[in-house]
């Protein structure tokens, strides 16, 4: 049959199609075999919908093929023939039909959530078009669904069911879904877990070593880069045939596993094993220290190390920006923009990237700090390596930003890298390695007792995010490191002072919390830059978050008011202090306030004429007047206002009786005595 006429056609934003091209809508309903679903820009068709894996990468910009039979995955669940059928006019519905998908994400999201009821119903002999005939399979399948996405799949169910006419299928009738959701357990949403300081501050530390060694020895690092490239070039004839063609011939190092593989084309120009090369450019040490075995190995080990380069700089950054993982595969080698506020004459360091979430531009930027400059380095030294071995290769399209300006991060080109595949274009980013792979696929990077979750660290991290799981996070575990978590904790990081205080990166955090509370908090634009949303809304979540945290501590015995307990409760009472939720938007509203002053906490949500960050006396009431009404002591204290005490003592002795600096010291001091009084006797 024709599609209807709601049908609206491919409407994929990156598909960059127009109503006359032959893959914007199928002439019949379901589509014919041959129909070609994806174009990539060269004109090759490198989806049709019979196939049964869509390979969707020129829409996405990063390798997706969607698989509608047998898994390649382990564990991922085949797809009958019968059920595959259903299963792609279901995605060709989302393509071409009424309200068809914008995005490519999208698109893919709706297709792994889908997924799971195919392999359900493949594993359990049925077609999906008939699980509203099998209560039991409905209930067992209630059971394997991820919780997380069960609300989404409801709603991709009734909509198929509401737009049946059109697509000519549906998984489940009205009844049907209505069993299936009654049987879904509720999903307990939780926060993303917060790193704690000790473990946060090993990660980064080892990070920035690995960087500062790649830095130190970069010299040598390209020179012996550039002389394995000659080396290759001199094998294969020129440099465009070691660049385009990956052979087990050719290869001018001698293998040192293999040494019957060293033929008269291989290691024939006696440039020997390559591990003597990496001793001669001073490397070997280097190599050895982070990927384990170069005489083994052999060449191969240099794309490893420059892999692993890219990979530890995007972490790097990540500990310090607010980005996702996937924004910083867009950065590009000029990223790194530094502006000088109009206002206080300070540069403030930003990365600029392309951005597909959070603005209509091509491209946000994301405050970080200063030291993210050795990171772009040592990703810049790598990119324009693998950059010119690209340019020699005539299977790659390269733009000329591609050329001069290239990403940060790119895929292996090198002759001497492991993958067979030389053809595909910079534009198509890989998919992303996660972080809690790092100590699997990068073993000498952490040492695993240090990521051990020990005592302190649980509840440093329990302090932050309370709904952690215990089965996933208890002493004696290994943290499972996420790249969302450096996200989530970079903004706690950023917006509540005094959490992170290791004086090795207390400047860094500094300069970028300062900069991010100015632009990210207190919504100053006098930056020239279009500052990326995301990041300043994550930001202002933590700092509400912050205060919340802050007042709920204000309960117990540790902080008394000078006024007594009924003032105290009267601070208190406007929300639970144990409802999270509450605080948080009581801190939204301004309700409730939090500031850490010498003398403990002020609760005044708003801002205070008198100080209290250098000034006591009217906090105390050493003026005379009783004490401030929102100051609440913080008995932990005692040392440093003791410690006050005896400073502003001998300022008194050296100030002019009488002068208004005396005045104000003689004031502070009064007020300290009472703060005193009031700890001894609460």
């Amino acid at each position: 049959m024709m599609p209807s006429m709601v049908f609206a056609g491919l409407n994929i934003v990156t598909a960059t199609v127009s109503p006359g091209d032959v893959n914007f809508m199928p002439s019949a309903w379901p589509p014919a075999p041959d129909f070609p679903i994806c174009i990539s820009a060269e004109g090759e068709i490198t989806a049709r919908y019979g196939d049964n894996e869509w390979d969707l990468t020129p829409w996405a910009g990063f390798v997706l093929k969607l698989n509608f039979g047998e898994s390649k995955r382990k564990n991922f669940g085949n797809i009958s023939p019968e059920n595959s059928e259903i299963f792609k006019r279901i995605i060709a519905f989302w393509i071409y039909g009424p309200n068809p998908c914008r995005e490519i994400r999208t698109l893919q999201s709706q297709y792994e959530n889908l997924r799971q009821v195919f392999t359900h119903c493949t594993k359990n002999n049925i077609v999906a078009s008939d699980l509203y005939r099998f209560p039991k399979v409905i209930e067992s399948f209630s059971k394997v669904i991820w919780p997380s996405q069960a609300g989404r799949l409801i709603v991709l169910l009734h909509t198929l069911w509401e737009r049946r006419e059109h697509s000519g299928v549906y998984i489940l009738d009205d009844k049907g879904i209505a069993e299936l959701q009654s049987k879904i357990p509720v999903h307990e949403k939780s926060q993303t877990a917060y790193i704690p300081p000790r473990i946060w501050l090993y990660q980064l530390s080892r990070l920035r070593d690995f960087l500062e060694d790649f830095r130190s020895n970069l010299d040598a690092l390209e020179a012996c880069a550039e002389y394995c490239l000659q080396a290759y070039a001199i094998s294969a004839g020129s440099v465009e045939a070691a660049c385009s063609l990956l052979t087990k011939h050719n290869r001018p190092f001698i293998s040192v596993n293999n040494p019957t593989r060293n033929d008269k084309l291989s290691g024939a120009h006696g440039f020997g094993p390559f591990y003597i090369t990496a001793e001669n450019f001073g490397i070997s040490d280097l190599l050895e220290k982070w990927c384990g075995d170069v005489r083994h190995n052999g060449v191969t080990i240099l794309s490893q190390y420059f892999s692993m380069a890219t990979q530890i700089g995007k972490a790097y950054l990540l500990n310090f920006t607010l980005m996702r993982i996937d924004e910083t595969s867009s950065l590009r080698s000029d990223c790194l923009v530094i502006e000088k506020d109009k206002i206080t004459k300070e540069d403030i360091y930003l990365l600029r990237a392309s951005t597909s979430k959070t603005v209509e531009d091509d491209e946000a930027c994301w405050i970080t700090s200063p030291s993210s400059k050795v990171a772009i380095e040592v990703m810049n030294s790598v990119s324009k390596f693998r950059t010119r071995c690209a340019s020699f290769n005539s299977e790659i399209s390269l733009t000329e930003e591609d050329r001069q300006n290239p990403f940060l991060e790119l895929r292996a080109y090198e002759p001497w890298r492991r993958s067979t595949r030389f053809d595909t274009t910079p534009d198509v980013r890989r998919n992303e390695l996660h972080y809690g792979m790092f100590p699997t696929r990068y073993p000498r990077l952490f040492d695993e007792g240090e990521l051990q979750i020990q005592e302190g660290d649980l509840m440093g991290a329990l302090l932050i995010t309370p709904t952690l799981s215990p089965a996933k996070y208890a002493v004696g575990k290994t943290w499972p490191l996420a790249w969302h978590q450096l996200r989530r904790t970079g903004a706690v990081n950023m917006s509540a002072s005094g959490i992170v205080s290791d004086p090795s990166v207390q400047y860094q955090l500094k300069h970028a919390s300062r900069a991010m509370t100015r632009y990210y908090g207190n919504g100053y634009y006098h930056l020239n830059a279009n500052l990326n949303q995301e990041a300043q809304a994550e930001y202002i979540r933590a700092m509400y978050e912050s205060v919340a945290r802050s007042f709920s501590a204000l309960n117990t015995s540790t902080f008394v008011s000078p006024h007594g307990e009924k003032r105290k409760d009267q601070i208190l009472h406007l929300v639970s202090v144990n409802d999270h939720i509450k605080l948080v938007k009581a801190a939204k509203s301004g309700a409730i306030g939090y500031r850490e002053i010498l003398l403990g906490a002020c609760a005044n949500p708003t801002p205070c004429p008198y100080g209290g960050i250098d000034y006591v006396g009217r906090c105390g009431g050493g003026d005379g007047k009783p004490a401030c009404l929102d100051l609440l002591i913080d008995k932990g204290k005692k040392q440093q206002i003791l410690k006050l005490r005896d400073i502003l003592q001998k300022r008194l002795r050296d100030a002019d009786e009488g002068s208004p600096l005396h005045t104000s010291i003689k004031y502070q001091l009064q007020a300290i005595e009472s703060v005193l009084d009031a700890i001894k006797n609460s």
